[in-house]
């Protein structure tokens, strides 16, 4: 019977055995749009490592690189990636894409913006009308967005009462109360096609150079965090930015719509 046993576990195959694996820390919007379901199994297929995502906003990503729990980070925050590089937390930041923010609002566009090219000038019309503005106001990237064209703009909106600018961090409702309200807001293009939206809102503006959502990878330190698994995450960072990982960034689409744009190659506006 052992002799019996010993045959059987000889002829069990080797992919039984758990495939090298990767943990990666991204935002929840990327995971939802299924861009990562696209994405990874192409780079398993080639590689046999699997890819497995842990999904939060980008404080929490953060705050995961300091626990030394993953390998890698996936951000499109500049502010973010920049200090958790400063405080040690992660290395070798690369920039592996980008796409973009847009400007949403009302169909009928009270304010007129629709089709123009400056997005800081729309908001401070916004502003100077008192008209509905909805605001994530809860750290995101695109949270960080707006708030860089207020201020580009000379303007603090959660100091001008009136009760015009509201802020709401449910993304699963956002385009909902933004509909009912009549309301504008900023948003990143990737959660305008994968979340439902209803059709009292539409696209105004897009296609200004400070509407860029730029997306890096980052090795979390392996100095300061062993268990980085740091071999295999700089052969997937490479990938990333090899030709075949930007051709298959380059594939990826959301109801036909292109939603990256891999780096090396020319900034270009989406529509």
């Amino acid at each position: 019977m052992l002799a019996a046993l010993l045959v059987l576990l000889a002829a069990l195959p080797a992919a039984a055995a758990e495939p090298p694996t990767l943990t990666l820390a991204s935002t929840t919007r990327t995971q939802q749009s299924g861009f990562f379901d696209y994405l990874l199994p192409r780079y398993r297929q080639l590689t046999g490592v699997q890819v497995n995502v842990v999904t939060s906003t980008t404080g929490q990503a953060v705050r995961l690189a300091g626990e030394g729990t993953i390998d890698l980070l996936l951000l499109h925050d500049d502010e973010a990636e920049h200090a958790v590089i400063a405080a040690g937390l992660a290395i070798e930041r690369r920039a592996v894409m980008h796409g973009d923010f847009i400007l949403v609002g009302p169909t009928d566009d009270p304010a007129g913006i629709a089709g123009g090219s400056d997005p800081v000038a729309a908001v401070r019309k916004l502003a100077n009308m008192r008209l509905p503005f909805l605001s994530r106001g809860d750290g995101s990237a695109a949270d960080r967005a707006e708030r860089r064209l207020w201020q580009a703009a000379g303007l603090d909106p959660r100091q001008s009462g009136g009760g015009w600018y509201e802020q709401n961090p449910d993304q699963e409702l956002l385009f909902d109360i933004a509909a009912k309200r009549g309301a504008y807001l900023l948003v990143d293009r990737i959660g305008w096609l994968a979340f439902p939206r209803s059709p009292a809102l539409r696209i105004l503006l897009t296609g200004d150079a400070a509407l860029t959502d730029r997306y890096a990878v980052l090795l979390v330190n392996p100095a300061r965090f062993p268990l980085v698994k740091a071999t295999r995450a700089r052969r997937f960072i490479a990938w990333l930015s090899s030709s075949a990982g930007r051709h298959a960034i380059d594939g990826f689409r959301i109801g036909g719509q292109q939603i990256f744009v891999p780096e090396g190659r020319a900034v270009h506006p989406l529509r």
